[in-house]
């Protein structure tokens, strides 16, 4: 086996046993998960914020919660769900290689990290604050 092979089966046990604990414990009651720092030192929600408790609501069927908890996540979730998919089967599978090149464009990345800049000010504004995009 080779080095590049056992790394992708830990990063995907790790990914499984991260998978289990969101499930059975809610990182909102629970004091061991670890709390945004950007928030406890400014006062602000960063994109980030509200992600963990918005993981433990979809993986418990509860999407109302997650999308209060984090919109930003569950609407990308899908998306990462089906990239990281092609990456596993391109590595199980390498004569399959499925290629998805819209990820590697300049225009994409750029996009991307305007609508989490956008999502990040959106938040934080007090008029939305109180609405959809806030963590609660």
């Amino acid at each position: 086996m080779t080095k590049k092979y056992i790394l992708n089966i830990i990063i995907m046990l790790l990914f499984i046993g991260a998978t289990f604990i969101y499930f059975v414990f809610d990182p909102a009651t629970n004091k061991y998960f670890p709390r945004c720092p950007f928030y406890k030192l400014t006062g602000l929600f960063c994109p980030g914020c509200g992600a963990q408790r918005s993981i433990h609501s979809l993986l418990t069927g509860n999407i109302i919660a997650a999308v209060h908890a984090n919109i930003l996540l569950v609407f990308c979730l899908p998306f990462l769900v089906v990239y990281y998919a092609i990456q596993t089967i391109n590595f199980i599978r390498p004569r399959t290689n499925i290629k998805i090149n819209i990820v590697n464009q300049i225009w994409f990345i750029y996009l991307c990290a305007l609508v989490v800049l956008f999502y990040w000010i959106a938040r934080n504004i007090p008029v939305l604050e109180a609405g959809f995009l806030a963590p609660h």
